[in-house]
C-alpha cells in the first residue's frame, strides 16, 4: 500500500489532488513538497518543485548545496521539478 504525503504549503497540489479524490494526507514536510511512500517495497520517493527563476538563485548563493544534501539524506529516490522558462 503506498501513501502519499504533501507538505501543507502546496495549497494548489492539494486542491487538485482532492477534486481527483486522490488518496493522500496534508502535512508539514521537514524535506521535499510530496513524499511517496511503498510499504511493501523500497520504491519510496521525495519530490520537490521550484520555479526555474527560484532554482536559479539558490544554485548562485548556494542554498541548492545544503537542499540537495538534505534530499539525499533521505535514502529516498529524489525527483525535481523545474516549472518555468
Amino acid at each position: 500500500m503506498e501513501r502519499l504525503l504533501v507538505d501543507s504549503r502546496e495549497r494548489a497540489l492539494i486542491q487538485r489532488l482532492a477534486v481527483k479524490r486522490a488518496p493522500h494526507r496534508v502535512m508539514s514536510l521537514s524535506v521535499g513538497d510530496v513524499v511517496c511512500k511503498y510499504e511493501d517495497c523500497g520504491s519510496s520517493w521525495i519530490m520537490e518543485r521550484k520555479r526555474a527563476d527560484d532554482f536559479a538563485d539558490s544554485i548562485r548563493d548556494g542554498r541548492w548545496r545544503e537542499q540537495s544534501s538534505r534530499f539525499f539524506a533521505t535514502g529516498l529516490r529524489v525527483f525535481f521539478v523545474i516549472e518555468g522558462d
